[in-house]
């Protein structure tokens, strides 16, 4: 699922960047120990005394079948359901997942004996396509028919408060929570944002880019996550510059919550232009169920953004007679 802004047209130098915050859930990691045991050759030897005659050996191929009839059904978790490979003296099957229909994929289970069928999947929410492999000892089979289920928690990314602009912020309530701080400006000169800080901690830089030549329009994205939040000593924003300060930069934040802290920001991306009649501005991140994307946009005019598309404004600032800064979210 991938979202967008839309019309009316934005205005000259518009700047937008977008960020999806994955859902909470966690997924399980697996790893896989091998284990390669080594067998000890031990000749035996023997002298015959008589001669017989040896008949011809006879030998016969037996091709390892990959199970059958694989089913997936979606919800909270994956449920894998199969038929046994018909091959008795397999081992077991193997279990391969990926994200995209036709692989590739990757294995995340092994699955003992051959007459165990099922298998449950908990991944983080999202789509997954899924075959399976019989083996034997180093044989393996070719892959089963592939099956695809849609995971889903229930629990979503949430907005906890509203969002608020300029450099105090009051934190939302919620658990796993992802406080998100917009920064933009239209300066003569680029300076950056070198450092962001809320209540003496410190921010981790998301996505930021400048549009422009002789003026230039920049908005950047950071965040801290539930820990600095806590740790937080106060609720202002302090903000380091790259060189001379803009002389009117504009501010914005919101909380959000149940959102994933071992791995908060899923995809990013930003998109501008220059022309005096710019078409909508499109900034396209991946949004997996139960997630949240955010947006930040910036105009070298002064005015105000209607946002389409499915996205809900959060802010919208006009900083002196030449810029407005806008902000939205999208679950």
């Amino acid at each position: 699922m991938t979202e967008s802004t839309g019309s009316p047209r934005p205005p000259p130098e518009w700047r937008e960047s977008g960020r999806a915050l994955p859902n909470w859930i966690l997924a399980a990691a697996l790893l896989t120990l091998a284990l390669v045991m080594l067998a000890t050759a031990v000749s035996v030897y023997a002298i015959w005394t008589n001669s017989f005659d040896n008949t011809p050996n006879d030998f016969s191929t037996d091709p390892l079948d990959p199970p059958t009839t694989l089913g997936a059904t979606g919800g909270a978790s994956a449920d894998l359901t199969w038929t046994a490979t018909v091959d008795t003296y397999a081992s077991g099957h193997r279990v391969l997942r990926g994200t995209a229909s036709g692989g590739p994929y990757s294995q995340i289970a092994e699955v003992t004996p051959r007459t165990t069928t099922t298998y449950t999947d908990s991944p983080a929410d999202g789509t997954y396509y899924y075959v399976l492999r019989s083996f034997f000892q180093n044989w393996e089979s070719a892959n089963s028919n592939e099956a695809s289920a849609a995971v889903s928690s229930g629990v979503r990314v949430e907005r906890a408060n509203a969002w608020t602009t300029g450099l105090t912020h009051t934190v939302g309530t919620g658990s796993d929570r992802l406080l998100l701080f917009v920064v933009g400006y239209e300066n003569g000169s680029d300076p950056g944002v070198s450092a962001v800080a809320f209540g003496g901690q410190s921010l981790t830089p998301i996505i930021g880019d400048v549009a422009g030549t002789t003026t230039v329009g920049r908005v950047e994205l950071w965040y801290l996550n539930e820990a600095g939040i806590a740790a937080a000593s106060g609720s202002t924003f302090s903000v380091t510059w790259g060189g001379v300060a803009p002389s009117q930069p504009m501010f914005a934040a919101a909380t959000y919550k149940n959102v994933n802290q071992t791995n908060p920001i899923l995809d990013s991306a930003s998109n501008s232009t220059d022309t005096s009649t710019p078409n909508p501005i499109t900034a396209t991140v991946n949004v997996v169920n139960g997630a949240m994307a955010v947006s930040g946009a910036i105009s070298g005019s002064n005015g105000s953004y209607t946002w389409g598309g499915g996205w809900t404004e959060g802010t919208d600032q006009t900083s002196g007679a030449t810029t407005t800064m806008s902000s939205a979210d999208n679950a």
